[in-house]
Parts: C-alpha cells; sequence; structure tokens
C-alpha cells in the first residue's frame, strides 16, 4: 500500500492521491463486463478510513 501510494507521489497531483488503497482478490463484473458498483459498495459498506477516527 505505501509503496503504491509513493509511486503515485510526484506522477498525480497531490488532492487526487487516494486517502487510501484496499486490495481485493477480485473485482466483481456485471453482465457486460463492466465493475459491478452496487456489490462492490455492499463489500465495503463497514469500511472505515484509517485516517477517521
Amino acid at each position: 500500500k505505501d509503496e503504491f501510494l509513493k509511486f503515485l507521489d510526484g506522477k498525480i497531483a497531490k488532492w487526487w492521491t487516494p486517502d487510501d488503497v484496499v486490495f481485493v482478490d477480485d473485482i466483481p463484473l456485471g453482465a457486460t463486463g463492466k465493475i459491478d458498483k452496487k456489490i462492490l459498495r455492499q463489500r465495503m459498506a463497514d469500511y472505515v478510513l484509517p485516517t477517521a477516527g
């Protein structure tokens, strides 16, 4: 995670840098082959940013 954020440093605008990075085993795809954001949102519903708290 830190290595990925360090890789982005200087390559993209600072305000584009994600607040956190989560690695998943698979990304759910819908029938058309696009990312199924509804399922992704359901999976991440309980997720809390490490800085929040």
